[in-house]
C-alpha cells in the first residue's frame, strides 16, 4: 500500500506507471516524490533528492531543442495531421501535445539524454516542400489561414494542395510547405524574407514533391523535358536545392512509375534534366549557391520563363546567395540590380558579354536573361575585382554615360 508520507512509495508508483506507459500520471507521481524528498526532515533523504532531475529542467532542454530544430525552417507550415497553417509559436507548441513529449520527460529522472531529445525533435520537425507551376485561383494565405486544408472546396488548385499534403502525411512527415498558402504576400517584410530564404527552405526540406501538370499517365520518357514545370524560372532552384525529390504526373502517379525513394538518383530523370538545362549532370551538380559559375547559372535562367518580370531576378537570389530589396513594379530594373551586385561582388565581367536589348537600370546591362542563352562568346572581358569594380559600377549608375569608362569593362 502507498504510504502518502513517504517518497519511496511514489518512487515505486512512478516506475510502475512508466512501465505501463501512463506518462501523465507518471509525472504527477514523480513530482510528488521530489516534493516529499525536499520537505523531508531526514538530511539523507534531502541529499538523495539531489540525484534526481526535475521535470522542469528536462522541459527546458526539450524546448531549446525545438527552437534549434525550427530556427531555419519556414515561418509558416501546414500541419499535415490537422490541416491547419501554423506559425513558429504554434509549431513549437505542437510537440508538447505529443505522447513522446511526456515520455521523454518521464523517462529522464536522473540524466538528460540530449541525443535522444535531439533525435525525437528533429524527426518530428522534418518537413516537405512543394514544387509546381502556379495556376489561376491558387489557395492563398488569407484564404487558408482560418480553414483546414482538407476542407477546401473542390477545385483543381485546391485538389492539388490537398493531394500534396496527403502524400506528405502518408510519407510520415508532420509538416508541409507550399509557396501558395504559406507566404503572406500582403506583408512585404514576410515576402522579402521568403524570397531570400526560399532556396534554404528547399535545401532544408526532407522531401520535395514535384507536380507535373499536363503530364498524363502513363507518363513517357521525354514528358519531363516538355513539361510546363520545366519551363518555369522558380522551379529549377527548387529542384537544385532539394536533396530528395519525387515527381508526380497529373493524376498523382509517380512519374515513369519510378519506385525509388529519391528520383534525383534516377538515370532517366538525370538524363531529362540534362536535356532541359543544356548542361551535363556533372556541370549541374557542380552549380552551388554563391557567385561562382555566374555565366552557367544565367544560361540556365535564360531557358526559363516568368509570369512577373521581376521574378527573372528574384528567382535567382538563392542561386547566387544574394539579398536584394524586393520591389514588385520596378520591371527589368530588378535584373539590373541583381547583375550590378554580381559585378561588384564577384568582378565577373562575363555578365557584360551579351547582345540584345538594354535594360532600364543601366544600358550596359540587359533587360532579360534571354541574352545569356549561349555559354560560348567571341569575347569575354577579363575579371575586374575590388575597389576598381566598385568605382566603375558606381559611376555607371550616374545619369551621364562615360564611354571611356564603359570600354574599361569591355576591353
Amino acid at each position: 500500500m502507498l504510504d502518502p508520507s513517504s517518497p519511496w512509495g511514489y518512487e515505486r508508483k512512478h516506475a510502475a506507471l512508466h512501465k505501463a506507459g501512463d506518462h501523465e500520471n507518471v509525472m504527477n507521481a514523480f513530482e510528488t516524490m521530489l516534493s516529499k524528498m525536499s520537505q523531508s526532515l531526514d538530511p539523507e533523504v534531502r541529499e538523495y533528492r539531489r540525484q534526481y532531475i526535475s521535470p522542469r529542467e528536462t522541459k527546458i532542454k526539450i524546448r531549446r531543442a525545438i527552437q534549434d530544430a525550427i530556427r531555419e525552417s519556414p515561418s509558416v507550415l501546414i500541419n499535415t495531421t490537422s490541416g491547419h497553417l501554423c506559425n513558429k509559436s504554434q509549431q513549437a507548441v505542437a510537440f508538447e501535445s505529443l505522447p513522446v513529449f511526456m515520455e521523454l520527460i518521464s523517462s529522464m529522472t536522473k540524466h538528460i539524454d540530449h541525443i535522444r531529445i535531439q533525435q525525437a525533435v528533429t524527426e518530428y520537425y522534418r518537413y516537405a516542400t512543394f514544387s509546381h507551376k502556379w495556376e489561376e485561383n491558387e489557395p492563398l494565405f488569407e484564404k487558408v489561414l482560418h480553414m483546414i486544408v482538407y476542407d477546401l472546396e473542390e477545385s483543381p488548385t485546391h485538389d492539388k494542395l490537398q493531394m500534396f499534403c496527403k502524400i506528405v502525411r502518408d510519407a510520415r512527415y508532420h509538416w508541409a510547405w507550399s509557396d501558395t498558402c504559406c507566404i503572406n504576400k500582403a506583408d512585404r517584410f514576410v515576402l522579402q524574407e521568403a524570397l531570400v530564404a526560399m532556396f534554404k527552405w528547399y535545401e532544408g526540406s526532407a522531401l520535395t514533391i514535384i507536380f507535373l501538370r499536363g503530364v498524363r499517365s502513363p507518363s513517357q520518357r521525354g514528358d519531363l523535358v516538355k513539361s510546363i514545370w520545366n519551363s518555369r524560372a522558380w522551379t529549377y532552384q527548387e529542384y537544385d536545392a532539394s536533396k530528395v525529390v519525387r515527381f508526380y504526373a497529373e493524376d498523382w502517379t509517380p512519374y515513369l512509375n519510378l519506385d525509388i525513394p529519391n528520383h534525383k538518383e534516377s538515370p532517366e530523370i538525370i538524363s531529362e534534366m540534362e536535356e532541359a538545362a543544356g548542361l551535363s549532370s556533372r556541370a549541374l551538380m557542380a552549380l552551388r549557391p554563391g557567385s561562382d559559375d555566374i555565366r552557367e547559372k544565367l544560361c540556365l535562367a535564360s531557358r526559363r520563363e516568368t509570369t512577373i518580370v521581376e521574378d527573372a531576378a528574384y528567382s535567382l537570389l538563392g542561386m547566387f546567395s544574394i539579398s536584394l530589396p524586393v520591389v514588385y513594379g520596378e520591371g527589368d530594373q530588378a535584373l539590373g540590380r541583381l547583375l550590378a551586385q554580381l559585378l561588384t561582388s564577384a568582378g565577373d565581367t562575363s555578365i557584360l558579354a551579351w547582345t540584345g536589348k538594354s535594360g532600364s537600370f543601366n544600358s550596359c546591362l540587359p533587360a532579360s536573361t534571354a541574352v545569356f542563352n549561349h555559354l560560348s562568346n567571341t569575347h569575354i572581358p577579363p575579371a575586374i575585382r575590388g575597389a576598381q569594380m566598385n568605382t566603375i559600377t558606381t559611376k555607371l549608375q550616374a545619369s551621364s554615360l562615360d564611354f571611356t569608362l564603359v570600354m574599361t569593362l569591355y576591353n
